[in-house]
Parts: C-alpha cells; structure tokens; sequence
C-alpha cells in the first residue's frame, strides 16, 4: 500500500491535501510524514508560505512581508513555532505536546497547559474519504515533531483487505478557538 500526497489547495488559513492511498496487498500499513522541512511541496513549510502571495496578503488587509521574508499568515505561524515561537510558547523546539495543541487543536490537559486561551489560533486537521472502497479501510491522523522540533503531520493507513485505490482529502485549518 503507498499513500501519495498532492497538495490541491492553499490559502493564508487552509492547506488541504488529496491522498491516493493504493493498496497492493491485504494487511498492510502505510505511514506518510508531511515534512516541515523547506523543500519540494508537499511540505507544510513549503506549502503554507506559497499560499501567502502578496495578491492573498493584501486581499485579507494584511501588510506584505517586506522582500525575502517570509509572509506571516496564521497557519505559517504555527508551522513556524520552533522559529519564531507562537502564543504563549517561546521559539525553540516543541515536543509532541505541543505540536498536537498547535495542529489539531488537541490538549490532554484539562485545563488545557500548552495553550491556555480560548483566543489563541491554532489548527484543527480532519481526513475525509471522498471516493474508493473503504470496508477494511482505517485511516488516521496525528501530529508530531521531526528531529529538530518543528511540527509535523504524521497520516496512518491500514488495510485489512484488497481493496484498490481510495481518495481521501486532508484538510489542516486554522481555526480561532477550540471546539471545547
């Protein structure tokens, strides 16, 4: 089984991805890491920063990022925590933790530690089929953090039976406040 990645839409809030999961044999699993690395797309970095043109920037009454600089949208804030910090959390590497409060709006906690206010942003991820037969299908999605602490996406697969090719899309959206 391989799951493939293609990101299908940007925007200063929204990065939404369309994965093509094959299935080759029965019980199988697949794990896909979506990077927060710089490189070629698909990657959150990458991807988050080419949503934020100058045109999309100024549309939202945002101020460009002046040449070279990265444009600051609120979701390249949060995949930028270990860099610049974000909310409450100082620059510098996050654990897992934290990259679940900050990518899917997720805290153990209660009350919640990592972020503790309501008006803090953060991201909420969500993973929907939309074609492909899915009987023996589990299809999950986590965050994480890479080795040098940045915040990652982390998809798992799992095919109990033959199935062919499923389209799910993944959607990662800022969103203001917890659903709590």
């Amino acid at each position: 089984m391989a799951i493939t990645p293609s990101l299908i839409d940007r925007t200063p809030n929204r990065l939404r991805y369309l994965l093509t999961i094959t299935a080759v044999s029965p019980a199988a699993q697949q794990n896909l890491v979506l990077a927060n690395a710089g490189g070629a797309t698909p990657d959150l970095l990458t991807d988050a920063t080419l949503g934020m043109g100058s045109a999309v920037i100024a549309a939202a009454g945002q101020t460009p990022s002046p040449a070279g600089a990265p444009s600051r949208g609120p979701l390249l804030a949060i995949i930028r925590a270990r860099l610049d910090g974000y909310g409450p959390l100082a620059a510098g590497a996050l654990n897992q933790t934290q990259a679940r409060a900050l990518l899917d709006s997720w805290e153990a906690a209660v009350p919640p530690v990592v972020i503790s206010s309501e008006m803090v942003g953060r991201a909420q991820m969500s993973i929907r089929v939309v074609s492909g037969a899915t009987a023996g299908l589990s299809i999950g999605v986590d965050a994480n953090v890479d080795g040098d602490g940045d915040p990652i996406v982390d998809i798992e697969a799992f095919l109990t039976q033959q199935a062919g090719t499923v389209l799910a899309i993944l959607s990662i959206e800022f969103i203001v406040s917890n659903d709590r």
